[in-house]
């Protein structure tokens, strides 16, 4: 018996490339949802249309036309679910950026009262030592 494993080459492909080849491949525009797009966001977004694009593939193979609907489906389910994934992804970053800069302003605040307070503190100070050199 031979136990030995094949592993099948595919091509690299950049996403707008496996857009072209599957036109019902919709590529997901992150840079579009928000300005907190990042590399792993990209990367995963990249991964998911390649896989997406290679099931689509395999399936256009067959003659079955119910199980090219079922598949098409679960892709449709998994891109929505991916959708609902990075907004609220999104919400959270904002919702984290919004809370940061809440805190940022009123730190800013106390330290202007605190700024203010040892401002009237010194001057309080230098008039007590005015006083006391003129006794």
């Amino acid at each position: 018996m031979n136990n030995k494993v094949e592993h099948i080459k595919t091509p690299k492909l950049h996403p707008q490339e496996s857009n072209k080849l599957n036109p019902k491949m919709e590529q997901i525009s992150l840079s579009q949802n928000s300005s907190f797009v990042s590399y792993e966001e990209e990367g995963a977004n990249y991964v998911l249309n390649l896989l997406c694009q290679r099931i689509m593939d395999s399936v256009s193979k067959s003659n079955n036309e119910q199980v090219k609907k079922q598949v098409q489906s679960h892709l449709d389910q998994i891109e929505t679910l991916f959708d609902e994934f990075l907004e609220l992804k999104n919400f959270q970053i904002k919702s984290i950026s919004k809370t940061i800069n809440d805190q940022e302003s009123l730190v800013q605040k106390e330290l202007k009262e605190n700024q203010e307070k040892m401002k009237d503190s010194l001057v309080g100070l230098n008039i007590n030592q005015t006083e006391s050199k003129k006794k």
